[in-house]
């Protein structure tokens, strides 16, 4: 899981593009099986053998430097990726961030759009309708903007209790994730899936 690239102004959510590079070229070698995050989801759906040391590239928020740095890195490699977009930083048009027209292009490009709210809360701080209203609006957001609602949700800082978990479920996404580190197997949580978060530590 990544955030940001080559913005050394956030060092807790930034990687390096010589890092990133680094990370990439790794992930290049016979080793590892690189393939969706929804692949890997379905393949437990169905009971489809993964090789060893496959692995899904996923990128939280929606930064400009998505499209800018890493996007063109990652069509270098080939490298399938999801981006968890919070729908309101995009509708505020924040310079930082992506424009709509700009997912519309990366999904254009191959790249899945994952579901992450729309104001990027602590989701277990809020009520049992307040976290709804975070789904449903950013479900409309993403179904007017992409013409389909994510299939795949991760939670804002990672964090989530069983209530969110039990109101994710109602909503019927494949899988949602966290930001604690760890593999995923049949036994996992699937409404609290690990993933690796990487920055420039």
């Amino acid at each position: 899981m990544y955030h940001r690239f080559g913005e050394s102004n956030y060092p807790s959510t930034n990687i390096t593009l010589d890092q990133f590079t680094e990370h990439l070229e790794e992930f290049s070698k016979l080793d590892y099986n690189v393939v969706s995050l929804e692949y890997i989801i379905d393949s437990f759906n169905t009971e489809t053998i993964l090789p060893k040391n496959t692995i899904a590239i996923t990128i939280d928020d929606g930064h400009k430097s998505i499209i800018t740095k890493a996007w063109p890195l990652l069509k270098q490699y080939n490298f399938p990726v999801t981006v968890f977009i919070s729908t309101a930083p995009i509708d505020a048009k924040s310079t930082n961030y992506l424009s709509w027209d700009e997912i519309r292009q990366l999904k254009k490009e191959g790249v899945d759009i994952g579901a992450h709210s729309n104001t990027h809360p602590h989701m277990y701080k809020l009520s049992t309708e307040d976290i709804k209203k975070e789904i449903e609006f950013s479900n409309k957001r993403y179904l007017k903007e992409l013409n389909e609602v994510p299939k795949l949700f991760a939670y804002p800082f990672g964090e989530a209790n069983k209530k969110t978990f039990d109101i994710i479920k109602d909503y019927k996404f494949k899988a949602a994730f966290g930001q604690h580190s760890g593999v995923i197997n049949e036994t996992s949580n699937f409404n609290y899936l690990p993933r690796f978060s990487l920055n420039e530590k």
